[in-house]
């Protein structure tokens, strides 16, 4: 187990890395990569990118799951985390029962909205400057 400490640190660092960071397109696997990676040393093989879900005959991708724990949506900066909740929601809906994760993080990189499906408590809205202070809601990561 991590120390609560030793996560704030690394929450500084990363926070710290992105704070100026704005385009989906450019740096989303950076984000999370260093989110998941840098400061709960997840293995990125764990993480699945780009994970194809078929709608139809239509597939989407969402951009970072770890599964059965968590799926994560970014978007822009200034892009509407609510809609790319309903987004991830709806990409849930087309995993298979037993990869569907327990969390669904959706962030604009500045903002980071955390959602406990098996609770259905209200999300957890963190700004990146205040990770390091409020870390303890992403604990479920060291599993």
């Amino acid at each position: 187990m991590i120390t609560i400490e030793t996560l704030r640190k690394r929450a500084i660092k990363f926070a710290k890395d992105f704070e100026q960071t704005t385009s989906e397109k450019r740096n989303d696997q950076n984000f999370m990569r260093g989110l998941l990676c840098g400061i709960f040393e997840i293995s990125s093989n764990r993480i699945e990118w780009q994970y194809p879900v078929k709608e139809h005959k239509t597939t989407r991708f969402i951009d970072g799951l770890l599964l059965g724990t968590l799926l994560i949506e970014m978007k822009t900066a200034g892009k509407d985390l609510d809609e790319a909740y309903l987004q991830a929601i709806h990409y849930v809906s087309l995993i298979k029962e037993e990869h569907r994760p327990q969390y669904i993080l959706v962030s604009d990189f500045q903002n980071l909205h955390l959602y406990n499906r098996s609770t259905g408590e209200p999300r957890v809205e963190i700004k990146l400057a205040e990770l390091p202070q409020q870390i303890e809601f992403f604990r479920f990561l060291e599993g």
